[in-house]
């Protein structure tokens, strides 16, 4: 099955097995930027992703997962997860000569990829309101239901990394409080079905007390402990999170500043925010700025060469006539922001990326059907599809670039 009918039968598994949900239609307002040497502050919950630029920022900023924005497409059941990949003893290498780095890469590479499980602990921020009758806000407002997001988020990670990513869910908390923001402001529920319906303005500023999220669910001693390897939090509009944010000794930049005194932590950990109002096509795009963030981190302190994250994530108006496979924002066509729906034809070497660190030099045309359509979650799909996922390494650095999305400790 090819990468578009398996885009296809996924998103038509969304739309048939997700009971109708609300999503929200209007486009949010810019977002303010972070200031880096901020610690904690994410930016502001009004925003959506990010300001428009031309070329792939460094340190992308991106507004909160909690953000009351546009996206948000029913999300759904992704197609069955592939087989685990075999793990045979490795084969032998060869080395590569190209004008490149230089390259060693297992003959049989697509059998030697040894897949990897990462424990989560889910945390779901879904408070009752009492003069609803009780009801959680997800009913009030007909939200999403975590456990598909959780799902659908899964399985198309784990498919795009061909088997190599298997998330798994080892302990769900629900917590009926609203969290506490920086200034010690903490939402009460009716206060904050106000804020939803529009009868009240919401709390400024922001920010979310990470700190205080630490210690309220332990999490110092507990991964500490070895009980999880990150954290998700399911949350709402105007929660203050950040789409990814990381911590631990040595942490940097993951979409946000790095969290502050936590070199207690026995190594780094990512901490993901996920709003409830979206989708799943929304949940990979913070895991997109979360992977631009460390590949840009690993070039910085590994590559000695040619910075190969750079050279994929070439788009057509940046780099005339060299399209590679484009960022988040921006397919290899795109012109702006989230224009993922141009339909103007462009010459990409897009494809050379699923033989990296062979790299042909193929340009093929192509425009937005080759990426979905101008679908947000099938273009999300098809970019990550492409990052390189084989043995060896180039220039010091694997050759499976999701070893350090996925662990920000190997980069």
């Amino acid at each position: 099955m090819g990468l578009l009918d398996r885009i296809g039968k996924a998103l038509k598994t969304a739309a048939d097995e997700i009971e109708t949900t609300k999503t929200a239609s209007t486009p949010a307002e810019a977002p303010k930027n972070v200031e880096p040497q901020t610690a904690d502050a994410p930016s502001s919950t009004k925003g959506l992703f990010g300001s428009a630029e031309d070329a792939v920022p460094a340190q992308p900023t991106a507004a909160p997962a909690s953000t009351k924005g546009l996206f948000g497409a029913p999300p759904g059941e992704a197609e069955a997860a592939a087989p685990a990949a075999k793990t045979d003893p490795p084969a032998s290498t060869r080395t590569l000569q190209s004008d490149g780095p230089s390259s060693t890469v297992a003959e049989t590479a697509e059998e030697q990829i040894v897949p990897v499980t990462r424990k989560v602990l889910m945390i779901v921020h879904n408070p009752p309101v009492p003069s609803e009758g009780n009801k959680r806000l997800t009913e009030i407002f007909k939200w999403h239901d975590p456990d598909k997001l959780a799902k659908g988020y899964i399985d198309d990670l784990r498919n795009c990394s061909g088997g190599y990513l298997n998330y798994d869910i080892v302990e769900r908390i629900d917590s009926d409080i609203f969290p506490r923001k920086q200034d010690g402001f903490t939402y009460t529920p009716d206060e904050y079905v106000k804020v939803m319906r529009g009868e009240a303005k919401p709390h400024d500023p922001d920010w979310l007390d990470y700190h205080a999220r630490i210690e309220q669910f332990n999490l110092l001693e507990r991964f500490n402990h070895g009980d999880f390897h990150e954290v998700w939090f399911f949350s709402f509009p105007y929660g203050g999170e950040y789409e990814s944010i990381m911590g631990g000794p040595g942490g940097f930049w993951c979409n946000a500043p790095p969290i502050k005194n936590t070199d207690r932590f026995r190594q780094r950990f990512v901490m993901m925010g996920f709003n409830m109002e979206r989708g799943v096509d929304c949940m990979l795009e913070n895991f997109g700025h979360r992977t631009e963030s460390i590949m840009t981190e690993v070039y910085k302190k590994r590559g000695k060469k040619k910075d190969m994250w750079k050279l994929f994530t070439q788009y057509e108006k940046q780099n005339p006539g060299d399209a590679q496979c484009g960022w988040m924002h921006y397919a290899p066509n795109s012109v702006k922001d989230y224009d993922w729906g141009n339909t103007t034809p462009v010459t990409s070497y897009c494809d050379d990326w699923y033989t990296y660190p062979e790299l042909p030099r193929e340009g093929k045309t192509m425009d937005n059907k080759t990426w979905g359509g101008g679908d947000m979650r099938a273009h999300h799909i098809w970019w990550f599809d492409h990052i390189p996922k084989t043995t060896g390494t180039t220039d010091g650095v694997s050759n499976n670039w999701w070893e350090y999305t996925v662990d920000p400790n190997r980069v």
